[in-house]
């Protein structure tokens, strides 16, 4: 039996912490709230990165097709 795919989406470092701490996928939004400060840059680092929350949507479409 597949394991269900969790996926977190933030926009800060504390998102993207607690998205691997949960051991799920972390999706960043960039320009959130810690918009100061690169969210490549927290560690651990997101898996994927988006620009828009609208990209979330399209993201979701690729991976069920």
């Amino acid at each position: 039996r597949e394991r269900p795919r969790i996926w977190l989406v933030g926009d800060s470092a504390t998102d993207i912490r607690t998205a691997h701490n949960a051991k799920a996928t972390a999706i960043a939004i960039r320009g959130g709230y810690d918009a100061h400060e690169p969210i490549e840059t927290c560690d651990p680092g997101p898996h994927r990165v988006l620009e828009r929350l609208a990209d979330v949507a399209e993201l979701l479409l690729m991976c069920v097709r």
